[in-house]
């Protein structure tokens, strides 16, 4: 029974982070051609400042609420109180975030151009707080939630496809862009009140606030750090090099992207399952966690080597023609494909181990590396040099998860 929920939820997430990868990914090298490299590049800037601020507004949800949702599933009143609460605190940081958001496009100079697309991308901050993919990941309920989704997501597509057709149409690309977080977050409330029969309103209890924001805290630090090597680079880039560039690595790290995405289906339902045998089964965890980091190692590499045989066509198939540049670019990220995928089911395992705290140490130094060393790497190496500094910090983190990872494995062992 449980094998069954795993692999039905894990081809539910199998599908749902396709349609999040692959409906962009129809439109993406329509936006480039039509829209042009430059302004591409400005619709990606927007889009990563908002994910950048998003990661402030989840504050480590992802991880915390779904571990208490699938320890607590069996008890609605619980998880309910949990939905309330962690909606709640988001809907207040996204309000927070929008009042930052506009005063500072009043004071910064920032062209017209870029600050009405600052101000129209605010809707994937109110999109990504309504759609609560941590409730269903904890509840290991996401097959309908999954097909609503890409309905959603097909009707977006349908719209780029038919309304943009020129590179005037840049505010209308980015409109569209925030609705495949929109859509899907209203219909989720619409399902989560009729159909999993969840009271939806808002709690601004102090102590509850205080108790999630305690509990998420060393979660929340760990995500900002990752924040800033997995979404800065491009914020980075078009700052010190310009649009161009920003649109090269753009271009690489939405190719990136789309194949480091085909793990992240196994990795979020696979972090429930292991947080109920952690509580459970010691021992059969231990077992557990080697044959999933042997798949993970195996998958990770496969997919290095089918992205860099296919490279070419890749390039040809997302900017008309081959650009040398990219196609090289491409390769680079092929490599913190194979980190990233690694490291990010060693720290799901390590969260379920409780190891919030010692995660958080490992991410700030590589959060301290790429901060101190982002401005020279940029500024010699555009583009090049972000993906370089991007290894190096992977690598660092990979070497120190994986000490802690077989460290706490031994100890489970001898207890």
């Amino acid at each position: 029974m449980v094998n069954k929920r795993l692999f039905k939820n894990i081809f539910s997430l199998i599908v749902l982070q396709g349609s999040n990868y692959i409906f962009p990914l129809l439109t993406f090298p329509y936006l480039v051609r039509v829209l042009g490299v430059g302004n591409y590049g400005i619709l990606m800037l927007c889009t990563s400042i908002m994910v950048f601020i998003n990661v402030i507004i989840d504050y480590g949800f992802n991880i915390t609420a779904t571990k208490y949702i699938s320890i607590n599933k069996q008890d609605h009143n619980k998880v309910n109180q949990k939905f309330i609460d962690v909606l709640s605190i988001k809907i207040i940081f996204t309000l927070i975030a929008g009042g930052i958001i506009f005063f500072l496009l009043t004071i910064l100079p920032f062209d017209k151009t870029m600050r009405i697309c600052i101000g129209i991308s605010y809707l994937i901050l109110l999109g990504n707080t309504l759609f609560p993919i941590w409730l269903f990941q904890g509840l290991e309920k996401m097959g309908v939630i999954t097909y609503v989704n890409i309905i959603a997501r097909f009707l977006v597509t349908v719209f780029v496809f038919s309304l943009v057709n020129s590179i005037e149409d840049l505010y209308l690309a980015v409109f569209l862009q925030t609705l495949y977080y929109v859509v899907p977050g209203f219909l989720a409330l619409y399902f989560i009140k009729f159909k999993l029969k969840y009271e939806i309103k808002l709690s601004f209890s102090p102590i509850r606030i205080q108790q999630e924001l305690k509990e998420g805290f060393y979660v929340f630090l760990t995500t900002l750090w990752i924040n800033f090597y997995n979404n800065g680079p491009l914020l980075l880039v078009g700052m010190i090099s310009g649009n161009l560039s920003a649109g090269n690595y753009g271009i690489g790290q939405r190719i990136q992207s789309a194949f480091f995405g085909l793990s992240q289906p196994f990795t979020q339902a696979l972090y429930p399952f292991i947080c109920n045998i952690y509580e459970k089964d010691k021992k059969h965890y231990n077992r557990i966690i080697k044959i999933i980091l042997t798949s993970f190692l195996i998958s990770s590499l496969l997919i290095v080597i089918i992205l860099n045989s296919l490279l070419d066509y890749i390039v040809l198939l997302v900017v008309g023609e081959f650009n040398h540049t990219i196609g090289k670019l491409v390769g680079l990220f092929s490599y913190i494909i194979f980190l990233g995928i690694l490291n990010t089911i060693l720290s799901r395992i390590l969260y379920s181990m409780n190891k919030q705290k010692v995660l958080n140490k490992v991410y700030m130094i590589g959060g301290l590396i790429f901060l101190s060393l982002s401005y020279p790497f940029t500024f010699f190496g555009d583009e090049f040099g972000m993906a370089f500094l991007v290894i190096l910090v992977e690598c660092t983190i990979l070497i120190s998860n994986l000490s802690i990872t077989f460290k706490a494995l031994k100890k489970l062992n001898t207890d």
